[in-house]
């Protein structure tokens, strides 16, 4: 397995609260565009190539060639072959968690300086959910729901650019494919909202009723 980080990258989609099923598997994903001929471009290539090689040995070069234009079987492809609006000119990486293995971990750009959990200030606070509620890890890393943040939780939004963090691995048998695992996504900075993926305010669900990136890595 290998892991590479995501610098500064635009978030297409993305379903990192809410998991989603299809066929016989429910994950959390989310859809990043890479620049291509980018250092990160390579870092992806190089990293499947790396995996590809322990799974498949001299296999691997004719197996990622035959999966790369399969979605189901290569997780990363070209923009321009894509359907949709806004991926042009970028390749495109997909990641998931399925919801057995856990949740991807969701993180702020905003750094605690409250007084509740000593133990977290200076760290970035967790997003627990779509409506941006902030959370810390106690001494002993349980989350713990924070009620004295004062500045700004931004949830990460179709459009906006983030940090991220992927590890490849390689599938063999029946359901063979480079594998593409979501660990963690950090909302970096606000972008032009993508395929009406509009931001999501702090206020939205005030009128329903009842209704660190130091540990990113």
């Amino acid at each position: 397995m290998s892991i590479v980080k995501l610098p500064n990258v635009r978030l297409f989609f993305n379903d990192l609260f809410e998991p989603q099923t299809f066929k016989n598997s429910t994950s959390f994903s989310a859809t990043f565009g890479i620049e291509p001929g980018s250092k990160l471009d390579k870092e992806i290539e190089a990293a499947m190539k790396e995996v590809a090689e322990i799974k498949y040995g001299k296999r691997a070069t004719a197996k990622m060639a035959a999966m790369r234009p399969v979605p189901q079987q290569f997780p990363y492809s070209d923009g321009n072959t894509k359907t949709w609006a806004g991926a042009e000119g970028m390749m495109v990486l997909k990641g998931t968690m399925t919801e057995k293995s856990g949740k991807p971990l969701v993180l702020s750009n905003v750094r605690y300086s409250g007084d509740q959990l000593p133990e977290f200030v200076g760290k970035f606070i967790i997003i627990g959910d779509e409506k941006g509620t902030p959370y810390g890890r106690d001494s002993e890393q349980r989350l713990v729901r924070l009620t004295d943040v004062a500045d700004e939780i931004t949830v990460p939004y179709s459009g906006c650019y983030v940090n991220g963090s992927v590890e490849f691995w390689a599938q063999d048998g029946d359901n063979s494919g480079m594998r593409c695992k979501l660990r963690a996504v950090q909302f970096l900075k606000d972008g032009d909202a993508f395929v009406g993926g509009a931001r999501v305010s702090n206020d939205e669900f005030d009128a329903l009723d009842g209704a660190d990136a130091d540990s990113m890595i």
